[in-house]
């Protein structure tokens, strides 16, 4: 359920407020006992049950237009309860949360200064367990922020900002942040960001694709957050073909961990454990798109991007698994001159990556170290008829399934059971029809 209301005054005022309920019940496993072992005769089901209710509001105000002074209230509430059986494994968490942020923003009336300013409060309480661990966390995080914009020149803008956090468990945390635009020319423009983070660790949130696998859950350090530097920057040029833009973007971004939670199921096949980082962890991405009109209404996009994501497991600096170290992605997207008819088609290019490895395993659970790069093929059509939408689309249309995605499904009790190595599509091609209607 959800609605959402809006208000807007003649006077500077507008306000959007609304609520969310969410009663899910999720059911997967086995339809009927097929397998073998100590508890045969017992099918193994994963049942999750959340609710989760939510109000929001959002408020601003416009003192006057020139100079802009403005002011704004973010409100924010949650609640969620989830229960939770994997096989005979139970997980039950509890989240009750609330978020405010005040926020005031003024301008000079050549713009060439702008001023932001703010505060904020979060509070979350996070309350999980699962066999036989037991995680509580109450924080509480008054903080205030600030940033400068400086554009002397509409080719140029700084921006430097920092923000200061008291945290109730972890002390004073201070977040500076920049970023630099300048534009070459009307087609030629270059960003540049620099910052720290930080951010709490959900130490079974996080990893719920582990519990349903026959995986111990070994803390060896109790998770607290993590901490690092990211920065990188974006160029974007445009290019005049055939009186139609050609937009080329390339990306680079990479962020350095000095304080990260490691989930490690490298050192052990039948165990998943955190432990705090000693070593080495950095994440590099490199993206380079390109989006061009070919004929009038028929649009293409494609873009490559590149991970190199590693951590340091134990006494090996591995690569992240279950990751395409590249992708490749191309879409195009055409209308009728009405827009009667729509079509949508997108071609993924998955490429390989690193399996966690199961040598400890028997022989017939072994997989192998290393996955190769597979397609992936989506389409729709969609029909508008007045305010109806009907649509028909296909998604996986080359049919790839990952071989074998379950080790031991055979003998899901049983102590090798193990669904989280997953890294390909599992449910092959598929076909949906539906409709969508558009009141407003």
């Amino acid at each position: 359920f959800l609605n959402r209301w809006n208000y807007h005054s003649f006077t500077g005022y507008e306000s959007q407020f609304g609520i969310q309920i969410i009663n899910e019940k999720r059911n997967a496993g086995q339809i009927s006992e097929t397998h073998s072992g100590s508890h045969s005769g017992h099918p193994y089901d994963i049942n999750i049950d959340t609710e989760r209710y939510e109000v929001y509001a959002k408020n601003g105000y416009v003192f006057n237009d020139e100079p802009y002074t403005s002011m704004g209230l973010i409100l924010n509430g949650q609640y969620q309860n989830q229960n939770s059986l994997f096989g005979y494994r139970e997980y039950n968490s509890h989240l009750r949360s609330f978020y405010a942020n005040l926020i005031f923003e003024t301008k000079t009336k050549d713009e060439i200064h702008a001023v932001t300013l703010g505060g904020s409060y979060v509070f979350d309480q996070y309350d999980e367990n699962f066999n036989g661990i037991d995680y509580f966390r109450k924080e509480s995080r008054p903080g205030i922020f600030a940033e400068y914009n400086y554009s002397p020149f509409p080719q140029i803008a700084v921006v430097p900002g920092a923000r200061v956090d008291f945290h109730n468990l972890y002390g004073t945390l201070f977040t500076p942040r920049i970023h630099v635009k300048y534009g070459f020319d009307d087609n030629t423009t270059l960003r540049i960001s620099a910052g720290k983070g930080f951010r709490s660790v959900n130490l079974l949130a996080e990893n719920m694709n582990y519990l349903a696998s026959s995986r111990q859950f070994v803390v060896i350090n109790n998770p607290t957050y993590e901490e690092g530097w990211n920065y990188g920057f974006n160029l974007t040029r445009y290019f005049s073909i055939s009186n139609r833009d050609l937009r080329i973007t390339a990306d680079y971004y990479r962020t350095d961990f000095i304080k990260q939670t490691v989930v490690d199921i490298d050192s052990d096949v039948r165990q998943v454990r955190f432990y705090d980082l000693d070593g080495k962890s950095y994440s590099n991405n490199y993206q380079i798109e390109l989006a061009y009109e070919l004929f009038q209404r028929l649009d293409l996009s494609a873009a490559f991007r590149y991970s190199d994501v590693k951590t340091q497991f134990g006494d090996q600096f591995l690569t992240k698994p279950l990751v395409s170290r590249y992708k490749v992605l191309l879409t195009l997207s055409y209308a009728t001159e009405e827009r009667e008819w729509l079509f949508d088609a997108s071609f993924l290019l998955n490429g390989d990556g690193r399996v966690p490895s199961t040598k400890e395993n028997p022989e017939q659970y072994k997989r192998p170290e290393t996955f190769s790069e597979f397609v992936n093929i989506n389409a729709q059509l969609t029909k508008r008829i007045d305010i109806v939408d009907l649509y028909f689309g296909a998604e996986n249309l080359l049919d790839f399934k990952q071989d074998n995605p379950i080790i031991a499904s055979d003998d899901p009790f049983g102590e090798y059971f193990d669904s989280s190595l997953v890294w390909g599509p599992i449910d092959g091609r598929k076909f949906y029809l539906g409709l969508r209607l558009s009141v407003l």
